[in-house]
């Protein structure tokens, strides 16, 4: 797997966006299923047999599929989705085009109950560590989030977080994401999604100011079909507007098309926060604005 240094990658390693707006869901799964994969390369093959050897030592593993998938909404590159059987138990992992090392992992048919001991904090962040060991990376637990979260449906787990950050700006499309069962300890899922630098130091790009971002996104959205019906209202408070690291994507027809083969980068963007009305819902939402071309670049929802 790869991290980017200033847009190029450098050997490492490096969890989905959840849209809001309905819709989406659509458009990012034409970005998805490929169709199968009859065999795995020798690299792929050998980045599969590390993880399985760094999760499971001395586990025996089969491979049920490999599918194709895009790239989607985040900062990692298209992946190969592969389902396993590592020792009787089912697992999901997606791996890496080139190397097969791994970016996401799920493992299946977990259930955990919320009578009894549950774990603490700590004891799940102490559950974490093999994804920061696998991954190669350094991890504060004060930069990450903790969230315990009961499902009412066998989910009791301790959700842990965080978005990268690159020169004090949000790095929207790049996170890692785990999941520890709160019963039993078990690493049931990570995501990771590496931060990708842009081009440009900081220091080198020259901005257009918060108002015209406000002003560019405010016409973008009353020329947008997905849009303009919903009434889209652009924040008023400036200090909501604020610069972060995005990632292109093209969800809506007024985006520009992005080509699967190309690299992913990113750009310095202010992020500018509006509503819009769907449903008889009132949805937030952003837009990313590249700070040096005023172009609209992508969107989230909130």
């Amino acid at each position: 797997m790869k991290q980017r240094v200033h847009g190029l990658y450098a050997k490492t390693l490096c969890a989905v966006v959840v849209c809001v707006f309905t819709g989406m869901a659509s458009a990012a799964q034409q970005q998805a299923d490929r169709g199968p994969i009859e065999a795995l390369t020798a690299a792929q093959q050998a980045g599969l047999d590390a993880f399985v050897e760094a999760f499971f030592p001395g586990a025996k593993y089969i491979v049920l599929k490999v599918t194709e998938s895009g790239r989607g909404l985040s900062s990692r590159p298209p992946v190969l989705d592969v389902r396993l059987e590592i020792d009787g138990k089912k697992a999901s992992v997606a791996i890496d085009q080139e190397d097969g090392s791994v970016y996401s992992y799920y493992l299946s048919g977990q259930k955990d109950n919320d009578r009894g001991d549950l774990i603490s904090e700590a004891e799940a962040w102490d559950g974490c560590k093999s994804v920061f060991a696998y991954l190669g990376i350094e991890a504060e637990r004060s930069t990450f989030d903790f969230h315990f979260v009961n499902d009412g449906y066998g989910r009791v787990v301790w959700d842990i977080y965080k978005e990268f950050v690159y020169e004090g700006m949000p790095c929207r499309g790049s996170r890692l994401g785990m999941e520890v069962g709160a019963s039993t300890g078990i690493l049931r899922n990570f995501w990771y999604a590496p931060p990708i630098t842009p081009l440009k130091k900081p220091e080198d790009v020259k901005k257009i100011s918060k108002e015209e971002a406000a002003k560019t996104a405010r016409e973008w959205l009353q020329k947008c079909l997905y849009f303009h019906a919903g009434n889209p209202r652009v924040t008023e408070d400036l200090d909501q507007v604020i610069e972060v690291v995005a990632v292109p994507n093209d969800l809506l027809p007024e985006l520009t098309p992005i080509p699967e083969e190309d690299p992913v980068v990113t750009y310095y963007c202010w992020e500018v926060p509006f509503t819009a009305v769907e449903h008889g819902r009132e949805l937030p939402g952003r837009l990313w604005i590249n700070v040096e071309t005023a172009e609209v670049i992508g969107f989230w929802g909130k």
